[in-house]
């Protein structure tokens, strides 16, 4: 059982720990920037061009969905 729970701290302690370095060491093929930078193009377009001309520029669920972004 003790395997067990240090086989799955050390899974969560790497991913941290990988996700970490992906953060503070921004370069071309890091997902994490990308993955921002396309929302952010996708929203202005949206702002720009909607395709619901009723809907506001911040929804309702804004937020809620940056957090999962993330």
């Amino acid at each position: 059982m003790n395997s067990f729970w240090e086989t799955f701290w050390n899974s969560y302690k790497g991913y941290a720990s990988y996700l970490w370095q992906e953060i503070t060491h921004p370069s071309w093929h890091n997902y994490f920037y990308w993955l921002l930078l396309v929302s952010v193009f996708f929203m202005v377009l949206e702002w720009i061009r909607p395709w619901r001309k009723e809907q506001p520029k911040f929804r309702k669920d804004f937020w809620l969905d940056a957090f999962y972004m993330f």
